[in-house]
C-alpha cells in the first residue's frame, strides 16, 4: 500500500508541473513543443486536464479505500486522451513531438493504473465486497 501511496503522490507532483508549464507559460510551451501556429488555449486546456489529473491523483493517494471509481474515471481519461491526440495530428493541428508529449504523459499511467486496480481487488477486504452480507445475515 505504502509504494501506491508514494507512487501517487509522485504523479501528483509530475502532472501538477507539467500542468503549471501548459498553463502559465503557454508560449513557451508551444515552442519546446515544436507547434509555433498551435492556438494557446488548446496548451492551456491540455494543461487543465493535468490539473484535474493531478487532483485526482493526490485524492487516490489519501484516500485509497474509497478512491477506485476515480482510477476508473483516470483510466478512461487516459484511455481517450490518446485518441483526441492522434485525431488532432491525423488533421495536422499538432506536431509529432507534441503528439509523442501526449501520449507518454496519457499511457504511460495507464499500466500503474491498472496495476493498482489489480491490487485493489487482489487484496481481500470482506467490508467493502461483501456490503450485502448484512441484509441476508452472517450465517448463509
Amino acid at each position: 500500500m505504502r509504494f501506491y501511496r508514494i507512487a501517487f503522490w509522485i504523479a501528483f507532483a509530475v502532472h501538477l508541473s507539467l500542468a503549471a508549464w501548459l498553463c502559465l507559460t503557454p508560449e513557451m510551451a508551444r515552442q519546446q513543443l515544436g507547434d509555433p501556429m498551435l492556438p494557446l488555449i488548446y496548451l492551456q486546456e491540455h494543461g487543465l486536464f493535468l490539473f484535474m489529473q493531478a487532483c485526482a491523483y493526490a485524492y487516490v493517494a489519501e484516500r485509497p479505500a474509497k478512491s477506485i471509481p476515480v482510477v476508473g474515471l483516470a483510466v478512461l481519461v487516459n484511455a481517450c486522451l490518446p485518441l483526441f491526440a492522434l485525431s488532432a495530428f491525423g488533421r495536422g493541428d499538432i506536431g509529432a513531438r507534441h503528439l509523442v508529449f501526449q501520449l507518454v504523459c496519457a499511457v504511460g499511467m495507464l499500466p500503474f493504473l491498472g496495476s493498482y486496480i489489480a491490487w485493489f481487488y487482489h487484496v481481500p477486504r470482506p467490508k467493502s465486497f461483501m456490503p450485502l452480507l448484512g441484509l441476508f445475515g452472517k450465517d448463509k
